[in-house]
């Protein structure tokens, strides 16, 4: 863990030295977490309980395998199958979800969160494979939510609205990912281990009532009007303006102004080539009288 975090920090090195100056900021439009209710409750749940089930897998995860009999080895395979899962799913559930309602899809991504977490109560004595196998789908799913709710929610945004309402998604999340690990905790001490997948499931159903509640109420987003999906992640492309790559200045055609149709414009002069004469007569059987260009001899009859 040390070493992971020293080069964490070594990574800063390259930045810290760079001589570019940070990136403007952008222009958007103020929207509180009030008003980014108002216009996509929908992505505002499903971050809120995204981050109430990931911040229980990142926290308690490992104390789950650990209080099943799992050795640190095996404890180690069993949050990387999560992660793995995680983003193997994220791709072809975004693709699904692309053209069609994603409150639709927000349901289903927490249906089988919430069965696969279900699974690890039949499977955790059964071997290691299973356990593997069932923990992957259940991550795969379960980090799902988050990113078809930030779709969910750009689906509603104007463009000036976006970078604000995915900052408003962000910190709900990050709410919901410190409340996840407290909850969950206490009910594992009070169930044991299967208080995990317990609470998971919990979190899982209420998130799917919420959002059948809001399908009732709502209309669904044009499909004219939704954005695609994007998958997710927890960098910024604010580093690319330190790549002096992005500043190269490219020349640029001229472009008159408007009243350029105003000026003059002199069009130019033709020169012919000097022999062009000599070689029409060739093509024509004669040849043109130097002393008149414009009369032109015709070829003489020869005799058989």
């Amino acid at each position: 863990f040390a070493i992971v975090a020293l080069l964490f920090s070594l990574g800063l090195v390259p930045v810290a030295l760079t001589r570019t100056s940070q990136p403007a900021p952008m222009e958007t439009a103020r929207l509180p977490l009030k008003d980014l209710f108002r216009l996509a409750p929908t992505g505002l749940i499903g971050s809120l309980f995204a981050g109430v089930i990931t911040g229980t897998i990142y926290g308690m995860a490992a104390v789950y395998a650990n209080r099943i009999g799992l050795t640190d080895s095996q404890v180690a395979l069993f949050i990387a199958a999560v992660i793995i899962g995680g983003a193997l799913l994220q791709w072809p559930i975004g693709r699904i979800s692309d053209g069609r309602d994603r409150r639709y899809i927000i349901i289903l991504t927490a249906l089988f969160s919430a069965l696969f977490a279900a699974g690890l109560l039949l499977v955790e004595q059964r071997g290691l494979i299973w356990l593997l196998a069932t923990t992957l789908l259940f991550g795969g799913f379960s980090f799902s939510i988050y990113s078809v709710s930030v779709a969910q929610t750009h689906d509603r945004l104007t463009a000036d609205q976006v970078l604000e309402g995915t900052r408003g998604l962000l910190m709900v999340n990050g709410a919901g990912s410190a409340l996840g690990p407290i909850i969950s905790g206490l009910l594992m001490a009070w169930l044991g281990p299967t208080g995990f997948p317990i609470f998971t499931i919990g979190a899982a159903l209420i998130l799917i009532s919420l959002v059948f509640w809001r399908i009732w109420v709502d209309e669904p987003v044009p499909v004219e009007e939704r954005s695609d999906y994007v998958f997710t992640t927890q960098t910024s492309t604010a580093g690319a303006e330190l790549d002096p790559r992005s500043h190269e200045e490219k020349e640029q055609p001229e472009v008159r102004g408007a009243d350029s149709h105003q000026q003059e414009i002199t069009p130019p002069i033709y020169e012919p080539d000097p022999g062009w004469e000599q070689e029409y007569g060739r093509e024509q059987g004669g040849r043109f009288d130097q002393t008149d260009t414009d009369a032109f001899e015709p070829p003489k009859p020869t005799k058989e």
